[in-house]
């Protein structure tokens, strides 16, 4: 196998545009070059399998011959045998012959299989490493439905379509070659007679698998939009509720569903008109047969054997005209599949990028200018800023003045359009993400806790940490006591009877994650709310330890946070107007007044119980 198209694109390389004549049989072959001796021997037993049949029908065609009529090639192969035992011996023979082809059959159906999940392992893997190459602003909550839908459905189809390709290239081709010069050396005539027939029918096979071609790519769009839809309903069922549209949305859900299997039904229509179109063609030809053997004087074995042969062909006919319908869904799939695998990221490594080595944590913005694709005004303009290690950095300003915009390009995210940001003097862009990401944690209101033991959970900041480590960062977020009063403890999988978490506890439990990753540089978002005080108090005490030492850039939400930071970076439409501490930009920033008096609680209102510090 050459390496002239490989699975996955090269860094920074451009694929050349699809062509499903070409580039989708080398890509798929590809996948099956790390078992090339298996392929070898699926290929090879299927035409083994294909070429069989002339095995079969020569030894049929020798045993009528022989009953009903002399065989002077008999009485040369077995001129001392009894009459009884040599036909029964013939006889033997064939059984013998089917157990053979039987067995290459299922040696090539086993290849098959394991071909099929090796192309289908492959795609998925592929397709799963590209989805995580993807940055954060590809992951849409619409998309959702397709990718899940493209990851197991669409590659489920190029799976079912490739193996079937396989097979009518092999053991269905080779057949109908085999039987097709079988017919034309026992009687030409017969067999072009035969041929022309099928053949008449071509124009209309082929109009049906156009009309099945159509559907199938009508057919793949529908349900991603069902998909879709339906997910986003179940994603808002709060809101279905709460407004009382559940009959609305199921009214909906049934017609979007039978549109979807109305543009299905016409394919299978298509499909399923094709089989008794050959069965048509057959009766057709056996009674012109008749006639032909009436005129031609044709023994009764001769027309046994030629019908025989023809019975035999239909089998790998049907199957080749169903294949190349069945072939289309596949085509639609597989430019689906490999359009994604051969998505470029937005934000890639350089090729000089280098991992980046135990960072003090001094963060430099320097005229960073940043704008979403196809947004209508930039969300950070000429911002400018030194975040230090060991301090911690408020951000403050109005929703939509770009502060998680800010966070997200510290984390490379996304890139700035102009500008740069460096980390210890080294701009962002020289440095892999992987090993950026490493020293940051984020500690923010969008919690998210994977369906697996709390251990796991906690790991996953971390995952070769110890378990005395695991044990201490429970500890240092006050989760460790009500851990162990669940059932199960540490092997508590969350969601599950018995371990259904409160909004506290689930911060608790994502605090333990960031003190187990020990980073040096620390990102808050509002990192809890809508707490009772005694959860609050917890998570105060738990995130001021987190803190300590931290080159620590937070988005506060109340007062409070604001007048514990170290310094306060005001934004305002995507500008750093001003930064300073709490008193001094009170004093001359108008943009900061206005913010903590219609924003945040005046100071003469917070209480202990409604303060939240970093």
């Amino acid at each position: 196998m050459t390496d002239s198209f490989p699975r996955t694109p090269p860094p920074g390389g451009n694929r050349p545009p699809f062509d499903p004549a070409r580039i989708t049989r080398a890509r798929l072959l590809a996948y099956l070059s790390p078992q090339r001796f298996s392929f070898a021997v699926t290929v090879l037993s299927g035409i083994g399998a294909g070429l069989a049949p002339l095995a079969l029908l020569s030894g049929w065609s020798f045993l009528l011959t022989a009953v009903w009529g002399t065989s002077p090639m008999m009485e040369s192969l077995l001129p001392d045998w009894p009459r009884p035992l040599a036909y029964a011996a013939l006889g033997a023979l064939l059984p013998a012959l089917m157990l053979v082809r039987g067995g290459l059959v299922a040696l090539h159906r086993q290849g098959l299989f394991q071909a099929g999940h090796q192309i289908l392992h492959g795609l998925r893997s592929d397709l799963f490493a590209n989805l995580m190459r993807q940055s954060t602003g590809f992951y849409q909550p619409a998309k959702t439905g397709e990718l899940i839908q493209l990851l197991f459905h669409q590659t489920r189809l190029v799976q079912s379509g490739a193996t079937r390709l396989l097979d009518a290239a092999t053991l269905q081709a080779t057949s109908v070659l085999g039987i097709v010069g079988f017919l034309l050396l026992r009687d030409w005539g017969y067999a072009v007679g035969s041929l022309l027939l099928l053949c008449a029918a071509l124009p209309l096979v082929r109009s049906f698998r156009e009309r099945t071609r159509q559907t199938a790519a009508t057919e793949e769009a529908d349900t991603a939009a069902h998909v879709r839809a339906t997910q986003e309903v179940l994603g808002g069922i709060r809101l279905v509720k709460t407004l009382a549209r559940e009959r609305s949305e199921q009214e909906r859900f049934l017609r979007a569903d039978l549109r979807t299997l109305a543009h299905a039904a016409q394919g299978h229509r298509a499909t399923a008109l094709t089989a008794p179109l050959l069965a048509s063609l057959a009766v057709v030809g056996l009674a012109a047969g008749l006639v032909y053997a009436k005129l031609t004087a044709m023994s009764p074995a001769q027309f046994l054997v030629l019908n025989t042969a023809l019975a035999a062909l239909c089998p790998p006919l049907r199957a080749l005209s169903q294949t190349r319908s069945q072939l289309e869904p596949m085509l639609t799939a597989c430019a689906k599949v490999f359009e994604f695998i051969d998505r470029k990221p937005e934000v890639c490594d350089a090729e000089d990028a280098t991992p980046l080595q135990q960072p003090r944590g001094e963060i430099i913005l320097s005229g960073v200018r940043f704008a979403y694709p196809e947004a209508p005004q930039d969300a950070l303009r000429d911002c400018s800023a030194i975040f230090r290690p060991g301090r911690v950095h408020a951000l403050a300003g109005w929703p939509g003045s770009g502060k998680s915009t800010l966070l997200s390009l510290i984390l490379r995210f996304h890139d700035p359009r102009d500008g740069s940001i460096s980390l210890d003097g080294t701009d962002l862009r020289q440095i892999t993400q992987d090993s950026l990401r490493n020293h940051i944690t984020v500690v923010n209101q969008d919690l998210f806790l994977f369906r697996d033991t709390i251990r796991n959970n906690i790991l996953y900041g971390r995952p070769n940490a110890s378990e005395d480590e695991v044990i201490a960062a429970a500890q240092r977020a006050s989760a460790h006591e009500f851990i162990l009063d669940l059932p199960g403890g540490y092997d508590a999988v969350v969601g599950e009877p018995g371990c259904i978490l409160s909004g506290g506890r689930q911060q608790r439990i994502a605090l333990a994650r960031a003190f187990l990753r020990q980073a040096p540089i620390l990102l808050l978002d509002d990192t809890y709310f809508s707490l009772d005080p005694e959860s609050e108090q917890k998570i105060e005490a738990a995130i001021d330890e987190l803190c300590r030492g931290k080159t620590v850039i937070a988005i506060p939400h109340r007062l409070s946070s604001l007048l514990k930071a170290d310094e306060i970076f005001v934004l305002d439409a995507g500008q750093i107007v001003d930064s300073g501490r709490h008193e001094e930009l009170l004093a001359r920033c108008e943009v900061y007044r206005q913010l903590c008096e219609r924003h945040f609680r005046a100071p003469d209102l917070a209480t202990p119980a409604t303060m939240a510090t970093l």
